[in-house]
């Protein structure tokens, strides 16, 4: 499993620590949003949110200070911020730069996906910081699957980075629709919760 489960108290989230300079987190429904934030700030206390006022564009944000933007994808190489999107069935996208240092977290639902939102992240990934496609690293959160859903977000947007030579991607193919108990899911309850994809550099 990619992502692995993390408990503190009643609350259980995901993280991703197998990038040596960027930490990857997804909260799950179990337990409190608190426990959740409160264990990313114990890491640094310091550190503040660059967020996203999300409306299934196309839009990416480069930004370097704590605010709420608007846009579906949000980039920083500033170690300083934390940056955070909100999804219940579509694709959280983390994009990591080794080389160059620098992060994107990338909203996709179908509508992300036919507007190409990670093609557009991984070119500005490469023309604003220099970023090789060889090098980006990608991973998916848990997000709807193909058998739960007429689009496959999961292979679209497979085959996006693909096509412009990034090879590094890591899919955990968890299923928020397949999994009640541990995500929520629009497509099956129509529910107004979302999980929160938080990323950061370390």
């Amino acid at each position: 499993m990619l992502w692995k489960k993390v408990k503190n108290n009643t609350s259980l989230w995901l993280e991703w620590n197998g990038w040596k300079d960027a930490r990857a987190y997804f909260s799950t429904r179990i337990g409190k949003l608190t426990d959740f934030y409160s264990n990313i700030h114990q890491r640094n206390s310091e550190k503040k949110f660059a967020y996203l006022r999300q409306s299934h564009s196309d839009k990416i944000c480069i930004v370097s200070s704590p605010a709420e933007y608007e846009g579906d994808g949000i980039v920083t190489n500033n170690p300083e911020l934390i940056l955070r999107i909100k999804v219940a069935d579509c694709l959280a996208i983390y994009m990591y730069d080794p080389s160059n240092k620098v992060i994107c977290l990338v909203h996709a639902g179908w509508r992300g996906t036919e507007k190409r939102i990670l093609e557009k992240g991984i070119i500005c990934l490469k023309e604003t910081y220099g970023s090789s496609p060889s090098e980006i690293c990608i991973l998916f959160s848990p997000s709807i699957c193909p058998h739960c859903f007429d689009v496959d977000i999961w292979s679209e947007n497979e085959k996006q980075a693909r096509l412009l030579g990034v090879n590094k991607i890591l899919n955990p193919r968890m299923c928020t629709y397949e999994n009640p108990e541990l995500f929520y899911s629009y497509r099956r309850n129509q529910c107004e919760d979302r999980m929160h994809a938080v990323f950061e550099l370390c």
